[in-house]
């Protein structure tokens, strides 16, 4: 039997998983609500078993090759319901959908996603933490940025998330270790030198890593050769998670080069960009 995550409702609480029972077309169904009752503040979360992205990448990965594989989740019935209760958005932007259906909806995937500055491109890793069933590390070339990044996660992710860089105190950095290896965190962010290290490295290898990503990914090429050469060992890092997901917001064709060929993403299907062309900007 499939185990599958007990996701986490609008208040940041593990949700209840309940059956069906009336008769009807959806009897003996399992799904999953907030455990709250009205009277409580109960939030609108729900969510179909079947339609859980652990139980929809099992079903991917175990189709038979004689078999056309599944539908993916019907317009991200569960992705969609997180982004208006979780976030508070609408619907998605360019580009947001595109890297969110691949880590959702794929066993793994290797993708460099290229959107203008203040495009959402933090929803493209916060939103799937919810669900994927590991850890989440979002490696930050800047403290002041994880930081930022971190103060501003919605409480369902909040409560879950740390950081892990030179800055803080030994007692802070032992009680991220522990919440680590207890599984107790969806969400690391993490400095690139800090994440290559030997000692990293063995940490890793206690937790299931379900997505790496590189924020401010330009800085691979960028940053590397000279300023900070641990970017051009993240390949290590990355071969060690089920998806990878690059971001930034500017990159040329020689920088594109570097970050495929250092992060070893497919150039085929795992590159989209996004125009930064905006229609009520004039000069």
């Amino acid at each position: 039997m499939l185990d599958i995550p007990i996701p986490c409702c609008a208040h940041g609480i593990p949700c209840h998983r309940l059956i069906v029972s009336k008769k009807t077309k959806n009897h003996g169904h399992a799904f999953f609500a907030c455990t709250r009752r009205l009277d409580e503040g109960r939030c609108d979360f729900f969510l179909w078993e079947q339609n859980h992205p652990a139980a929809v990448t099992h079903a991917w990965a175990s189709s038979s090759s004689d078999l056309p594989p599944p539908p993916p989740i019907p317009r991200f019935e569960s992705a969609l319901h997180a982004l208006r209760v979780v976030f508070g958005h609408g619907d998605f932007k360019p580009g947001q959908e595109w890297a969110i259906h691949r880590l959702l909806n794929e066993p793994s995937s290797k993708s460099l996603l290229v959107l203008p500055t203040g495009s959402g491109k933090s929803l493209c890793y916060q939103l799937p933490a919810l669900y994927l069933p590991g850890l989440t590390i979002v490696i930050s070339p800047l403290i002041s940025l994880m930081q930022d990044q971190l103060t501003k996660l919605p409480p369902p992710l909040q409560a879950r998330a740390a950081s892990f860089s030179s800055s803080r105190f030994k007692a802070d950095q032992a009680a991220v270790i522990k919440a680590l290896v207890e599984n107790r965190l969806k969400l690391l962010f993490v400095s690139p030198e800090r994440v290559v290290t030997a000692g990293f490295a063995r940490l890793l290898a206690r937790v299931h890593v379900s997505l790496v990503c590189i924020d401010e990914a330009h800085c691979v090429s960028e940053w590397s050769h000279n300023f900070r050469p641990a970017f051009l060992r993240l390949g290590r890092v990355t071969r060690r998670a089920t998806n990878v997901l690059a971001l930034t917001a500017t990159a040329s064709v020689a920088v594109t080069r570097d970050i495929v060929r250092i992060l070893e993403i497919p150039t085929d299907q795992g590159i989209h960009r996004c125009s930064a062309y905006r229609p009520n900007l004039d000069l």
